[in-house]
């Protein structure tokens, strides 16, 4: 589990997965924390963590974990990974329900899962997506000390931004 200073990032287990797709009472039950409707966007992307875990459970950690709001005990998003390091880069994204925006809390989470990755001797640099334009998600990365990389072509999600964070104290090839 990730702490911050209101959120924890609980891993989306295997058996979290099968509770929430049990239906919203059973995940209740299993997570022991309030479920809002509709809580994420993301059920597909969770689908594929899903499957992923279910490969290999042994790299659970690079994929999705919930956000928990922890004073008000309730489940307020995801976030996570998008698979192991390659090449020493892990990409992150992250989703807060609409009750919780423009809080701090995906800075927050983000940030979390930034720490994280860090703690991992293989990882150099946290990646990012937005869509090509200014937005909430990219003011998150800015927060976060994110650079605007690069424009690229997405062929499911079309035109987006690439963000990346360095690692503090990688030195850079001349």
């Amino acid at each position: 589990m990730i702490k911050t200073q209101h959120l924890r990032l609980k891993l989306f287990s295997i058996s979290y997965a099968d509770e929430m797709f049990k239906g919203r009472e059973y995940f209740e039950k299993a997570l022991g924390v309030t479920v809002p409707e509709n809580w994420t966007n993301e059920k597909d992307a969770l689908e594929i963590f899903y499957n992923e875990m279910k490969k290999d459970s042994s790299n659970a950690h690079w994929w999705a974990y919930l956000i928990i709001h922890t004073k008000d005990n309730k489940l307020i998003g995801c976030c996570g990974y998008k698979g192991q390091p390659k090449d020493g880069t892990v990409e992150i994204g992250y989703e807060i329900h609409p009750e919780y925006r423009s809080r701090g809390y995906a800075v927050e989470a983000a940030k979390g899962l930034i720490e994280n990755a860090f703690t991992f001797p293989e990882v150099s640099k946290v990646l990012a997506h937005t869509l090509a334009e200014k937005n909430a998600s990219g003011s998150v990365l800015k927060k976060n000390g994110f650079t605007y990389v690069k424009q690229l072509t997405d062929p499911e999600d079309g035109e987006l931004w690439q963000w990346e964070f360095e690692r503090p104290g990688i030195k850079k090839p001349c």
